[in-house]
Formats: C-alpha cells, structure tokens, sequence
C-alpha cells in the first residue's frame, strides 16, 4: 500500500496509477543512466585545472659485451663449450634489455668492432651467434686492446646515461694491459663486469 496508494482505487485507476509509476521510473532511469554517460565522458577527457610540463627524467644504459673469440673458447669442459657457454649468457643478457643499446666486439690476437651500440638487439643477436675463432686474424688474447676498442665506441656516442662493458674470456691477462684499460674505463665512469669462462681443470683445445 506504501508502494502502490492508489490500490484501493477501481482496477483501471489501479492500471493507470501504476502505468504512470512505472512510466516515470523509467523516466528516472533513463535520466540517470544518461547522466553516468555524462560523467563518463567527463571523467575520459580529464577536465584539469591549469597544467604544468613536467620533464621525465630518463637514464640511457649503454653496454658494450667483449666477447674472447680464442680457439681455447673451443674447450669443452663448460657445456656445449666455453664459446657455446659464453654465447648463451650473451643472449639472455640482450633478452633482458628493454630500451638500453648493446655494442659487441670480438678479439683474440687482435680486436675487431662487431656491432655498434643500437636498441636493434636481434641484430647484436645475430652476429653473437655467428661468431667464431675461424674469424680471427691473430691468434692470443689481447684483452687490453678488446677495452680500449671498447672505450673507442663509448667515445663515438653522445655521452651521458650508464656504460658499462661485459668482458667475456677464458684468458689470462699476462701482460697487464687488461688491467690498465679497465683502470682507464673507471676513470671514466664506465663498469668493467668480467665473465670468466671454463673450470679449474681445463681441456683439450680441438683440432
């Protein structure tokens, strides 16, 4: 009765009061369902009060890998090689980067610039897998002359953001002159991470 008033009223007064009720709720429903699309819309274009430019900070990562391309990168005492091993890790590490620019150089008796830093990671992909000592023009491992190859493509870019190289060998650095470019490369800020590659125990390097 609270609902309805008119229910003692005859049947087609009843009919008519309850047509109109449900007239109007559909009136109501429809003024605000109109009026939620309204608020949406407001809501989508994002009324503001004044705005501001407001600059993103970004911090570019450049890294260069120096991959040992020595027949000894052959030895088999890391699965399914040393190279092989090395290779892989080299992937994963492209496989993560997002937006950062990568470079690859290669050396054994002598260094040689592979791929320059780009955001392209499956070219650097491409040739990281390519890569082998049959390439080499010298055989031994000059690991300083890789670094400071290295620190000739970080030379060529704009500067600014993090470098960093991934020095990735099995080598020994008996001349000392490893030590001397990355002591150069801190100097400048750039992070020297080395990979060393293979056991204790060593191998046989294939024929």
């Amino acid at each position: 009765h609270r609902l309805f008033p008119t229910l003692k009223a005859p049947r087609r007064a009843r009919g008519e009061a309850i047509l109109r009720w449900l007239r109007r709720r559909a009136l109501l429903r429809a003024g605000l369902a109109a009026l939620a699309v309204l608020l949406f819309a407001g809501a989508f274009v994002g009324p503001v009060r004044g705005y501001a430019l407001v600059p993103a900070a970004t911090r570019r990562i450049d890294v260069v890998v120096v991959l040992d391309t020595s027949r000894s990168m052959w030895v088999e005492d890391v699965a399914p090689s040393r190279l092989g091993r090395a290779k892989n890790e080299i992937v994963a590490l492209l496989d993560a980067m997002r937006g950062e620019r990568a470079g690859l150089i290669a050396f054994a008796g002598l260094a040689r610039s592979v791929a320059p830093l780009t955001q392209d990671m499956r070219t650097v992909r491409y040739f990281v897998e390519r890569l082998s000592p049959n390439e080499n023009r010298k055989g031994g491992t000059d690991i300083g002359g890789a670094l400071r190859l290295a620190l000739e493509r970080f030379e060529a870019t704009d500067g600014g953001g993090t470098q960093a190289m991934v020095l990735v060998t099995d080598g020994e650095d008996l001349s000392g002159e490893g030590l001397a470019a990355a002591g150069e490369a801190k100097e400048r800020g750039i992070r020297v991470h080395v990979l060393g590659m293979g056991t204790e125990g060593g191998g046989k390097v294939p024929d």
